[in-house]
């Protein structure tokens, strides 16, 4: 199997370099669950032409949310409209097949978002120190390392209790919820990783630990009773408010020291020393096909992998597009 390789924006220097780079909690899990799909994503850059509709919903949430933590108050409707407003208008263009959808994305997001704030109110009274930040951290491994190695990631948001205690805040748009998921969470890649990057930015600071914020999304379906998007988006958001605590969750995930210390020598350390080696081995690869296919459908390296066809894919400029 021949995978075509991506060119580099530039010949002097390869589009990825693990010193000069570093990775991302993002790219750790990518480079666990498959080797071949990790290079093709951030080693060669390959990125597929168009997402799920429905990760819009996500980024339109996060991304109104961090401008409404913004306002330093809770906002109010217009200040919510506004803002869906303008960052509907950033957007490319969307195929006309998803336009419904996207009108009942943009519809719901602005119904669920006052919602969402009647409940938190309580978020303005905290001192936030971090609201959609993107950090970069060393992670400093003596004789383990050629190189101190650049860990990269951003924080949905972050505050501070007035004891100075900080809890990490990230925000998640399930539409279905593990019952495992409180269990699993302090073993979690990005959890312990964001705490172990808070601490290092910030020594001072009583680390407590990760809040999971879930804003759930809604998997209603329109019926022959909604005369209009208006009245389905009404519909759902009538439903949302009588369960307000099936769709608004927070599980805190409290986390010592102690542990971020642990984690960082039993888990980050090795693992980076793999991705080093994986590196020095011009990042050589195989196909994991237990990882083709996941729980959301094919991989989004799929037709790269099976059928060496680029038709659908596209070279970004920079090595961690979630970052962007």
């Amino acid at each position: 199997m021949k995978i075509p390789k991506a060119k580099n924006a530039s010949n002097e220097q390869p589009f990825y370099d693990f010193y000069r780079d570093g990775v991302t909690q993002s790219f750790i899990n990518k480079f666990l669950t498959c080797k071949m799909q990790c290079k093709l994503e951030y080693v060669d850059g390959w990125t597929p032409k168009k997402e799920p509709i429905w990760f819009t919903y996500g980024k339109l949430i996060h991304h109104v949310l961090s401008k409404c933590y913004e306002l330093q108050q809770v906002p109010n409707y217009s200040d919510i409209q506004h803002i869906i407003l303008e960052y509907e208008k950033s957007l490319p263009q969307i195929a006309t097949a998803d336009m419904q959808t996207k009108e009942i994305i943009f519809g719901i997001a602005e119904m669920i978002i006052p919602v969402y704030f009647s409940k938190y109110a309580d978020d303005f009274k905290r001192l936030h120190i971090h609201n959609e930040s993107n950090f970069n951290v060393k992670c400093s491994a003596g004789i383990h390392f050629n190189k101190d190695i650049w860990i990269s990631g951003r924080f949905d948001g972050a505050f501070l209790t007035p004891e100075y205690d900080c809890w990490i805040l990230d925000t998640k748009c399930l539409s279905m919820i593990d019952e495992d998921l409180g269990s699993y969470l302090p073993f979690d890649t990005q959890v312990m990783l964001y705490c172990w990057a808070m601490h290092k930015l910030h020594p001072n600071y009583n680390i407590k630990g990760f809040i999971y914020n879930i804003v759930r999304r809604p998997m209603h379906k329109m019926t022959l009773k909604d005369t209009s998007i208006k009245v389905f988006c009404e519909r759902v958001i009538k439903d949302i408010m009588s369960r307000m605590d099936e769709f608004f969750i927070r599980i805190q995930v409290p986390i010592t020291l102690e542990e971020i210390n642990d984690w960082e020598h039993k888990f980050l350390i090795p693992v980076l020393y793999e991705i080093e080696r994986w590196s020095q081995l011009d990042y050589s690869s195989y196909v994991n096909s237990n990882a083709l296919i996941t729980k959301y459908g094919h991989c989004a390296m799929f037709d790269l992998i099976t059928k060496s066809d680029t038709t659908n894919y596209y070279k970004r400029e920079v090595p961690f597009g979630e970052l962007i």
